[in-house]
């Protein structure tokens, strides 16, 4: 009987396994979706990654910058099931190798291409990875929008960039969702000037400080807040003819762990409009005790006086995080 218990062992150990090539490509493995738009004809730019695991979990990274300065990132990840992110994962790599009309392994499609997308379109990537044979591809070509707004019309610069196109609009809508909106929609670029949770300034409300029309010269209260704010150190360069700079703030926090930050710039009917956001520990939490003044100072594209500050929106964060 051990004898016989042995031989069947060894049989079920030499069951070969399946041959790579029947596997499709990406079907053990990522994809990864990249969306750079530029804003103000490349003055800034937001970028969005998708990445897609094919065990099912995917994350989702934002940012938006203005003359090379971060101004705010976020992150979104599925809270779903990841069986159910897995199989639509796997409709997705079926759907990328097998569709005669949406396939990217096609002759016509070349993968070496790497578009100038210039600074009026974005650039999209399509990136699989295949863990089983060590390899990935990706394709690069040009459009308009953020992920959120793709379309396949326009797209370019050849005539199957549609393919590239429609590939990262069928990933956003499988672990997204179609509805899905980012967190900087419409927003000007902005950048961050100062960040933190200890403002010199305890009663920081939040301010725009915008100069004159024409002018180069800074608002008159600029410097004195400034000192006041950052205990004398020395003015950041703002190009007052062209920016503003917009402080978010709410006075004093009593619990560590609460910042704030800017999520969108607006430029809206008669001035503009800035959308802050509190960043405070989750209902379960138990932070320490540490009264601190968190703010967010950011400078975006000048618009006409005057620009107002949006109800302050909180959001619970996990503890830990």
């Amino acid at each position: 009987m051990i004898l016989v218990a042995a031989s069947v062992l060894v049989s079920c150990q030499e069951d070969p396994l399946p041959p790579v090539d029947s596997f499709r490509f990406g079907q053990v493995g990522e994809v990864r979706v990249t969306v750079v738009e530029p804003l103000l004809f490349g003055v800034g730019s937001v970028q969005q990654v998708l990445t897609w695991n094919s065990q099912g979990p995917w994350t989702l990274y934002e940012q938006i910058d203005y003359r090379g300065e971060l101004g705010d990132d976020a992150s979104l990840r599925n809270r779903g099931d990841d069986v159910a992110y897995a199989a639509a994962y796997a409709a997705l790599i079926a759907t990328v190798n097998d569709n005669e009309n949406l396939s990217l392994f096609i002759p016509e499609l070349d993968p070496s291409l790497n578009p100038d997308c210039g600074v009026d379109e974005s650039t999209v990537t399509f990136r699989i990875r295949d863990d089983l044979r060590g390899e990935e591809i990706s394709w690069s070509r040009c459009d308009h929008g953020p992920l959120g707004g793709l379309t396949p019309v326009g797209s370019g610069p050849d005539a199957e960039a549609a393919r590239v196109i429609l590939a990262a609009i069928l990933a956003r809508d499988l672990s997204l969702s179609p509805s899905w909106v980012s967190d900087f929609q419409s927003s000007l670029p902005f950048g961050t000037l100062d960040r933190g949770e200890d403002s010199g300034i305890d009663d920081l409300v939040s301010r725009a400080f915008i100069g004159e029309e024409g002018s180069s010269e800074a608002p008159a209260e600029w410097a004195g807040f400034w000192a006041a704010h950052s205990d004398g150190q020395p003015l950041p360069e703002v190009n007052w003819a062209e920016d503003m700079v917009l402080v978010a703030g709410d006075g004093v926090r009593n619990e560590a762990g609460d910042s704030l930050e800017v999520r969108r710039v607006l430029q809206v009917t008669g001035g503009g409009l800035a959308e802050p956001v509190e960043r405070a520990p989750g209902d379960f939490c138990s932070p320490a005790f540490r009264p601190h003044t968190p703010f967010h100072i950011v400078f975006a594209p000048r618009v006409p006086p005057p620009v107002l500050f949006a109800t302050l929106k909180v959001e619970r964060v996990p503890c830990g995080t």
